[in-house]
């Protein structure tokens, strides 16, 4: 890269109040520094390029150049140009700034290869973002995909607790949850011990199945291969991808009332964590 410095002397030079122009974009306001730029200038201030620097709140320093002399510098291979020292008797209130940051080869005379690399660098920015986006649509349609997975598999499995549970649905019959209901129903009306009480809530299997399912954890990527539930004793087998998922579902069936664990295992198998839980009717559990 060539960078030319040339004396103070071989540019003209303003300090600008900008006190006096309205709020305006970063365009806009090149164009309100250029008319005020103008008033100081000996010649139209179209045949010069210039660039501004602030030097204040209200104040901004013009460097410019005329343009034919900068395209002859541009033929020469300069790719950067600027004074090497501000300007005697510029004035006290133009403040202070650095000259090696004063640049006129921008805008129409900014070098091709500078323009290469702006465009090189807007190329990687976009396909880090583009990158970006389709790796978080991928994780949100894997996501989606195992939640709709998992749905599938509790849709599965109360799909055949109902058929094991409940007789074969004549046509047109009700829901499988409107027909066990009705059972449940049926079966505490009829069902007493030999001391005449109804029996307790946990002797009702498929009531007890039905706790079950409604504590289950269903939010979890969890895979059940096996769920056993009698009036005396809950026998469930899983797998699910990490030792926080295992102690999720524990606690989740921890919650079933006069019930106690009687066996917890927690083995890590191929990348997840096979669980096997076993619970036991409390001798001290409520009704």
């Amino acid at each position: 890269m060539t960078d030319v410095r040339l004396p103070a002397g071989d540019f003209y030079w303003g300090v600008l109040d900008t006190s006096i122009l309205p709020p305006a974009g970063p365009a806009r306001r090149r164009v309100q520094l250029g008319h005020l730029f103008e008033e100081v200038l000996p010649v139209h201030v179209e045949s010069v390029h210039a660039t501004y620097v602030p030097t204040g709140p209200d104040r901004v320093v013009a460097c410019a150049m005329d343009r034919q002399r900068l395209r002859a510098l541009q033929g020469d291979g300069t790719t950067r140009l600027g004074p090497d020292a501000p300007p005697h008797g510029l004035g006290a209130d133009s403040g202070r700034f650095d000259p090696e940051s004063i640049n006129l080869m921008t805008g129409p005379f900014e070098p091709a290869s500078a323009r290469r690399a702006r465009r090189r660098f807007v190329a990687l920015v976009a396909a880090g973002i583009a990158l970006g986006c389709t790796l978080l649509f991928v994780g949100f349609e894997r996501r989606v995909r195992a939640a709709a997975g998992e749905r599938v598999a509790v849709e599965t499995l109360i799909d055949r607790v109902y058929a094991d549970v409940l007789p074969v649905a004549p046509a047109r019959s009700q829901p499988d949850a409107a027909r066990l209901t009705a059972e449940l129903r049926t079966l505490r009306r009829t069902r007493v011990d030999v001391s005449g009480h109804a029996p307790r809530a946990d002797d009702d299997v498929p009531a007890l199945l039905a706790r079950v399912l409604a504590a289950w954890p269903t939010e979890l990527d969890a895979q059940t291969d096996a769920l056993s539930v009698s009036a005396e004793s809950i026998v469930t087998s899983l797998s699910v991808p990490s030792a926080e998922d295992a102690q999720a579902v524990v606690s989740a069936l921890a919650t079933l009332e006069g019930w106690r664990f009687v066996e917890s295992n927690a083995t890590p198998e191929r990348g997840r964590v096979r669980v096997r839980l076993g619970l036991a009717r409390s001798e001290t559990g409520g009704p």
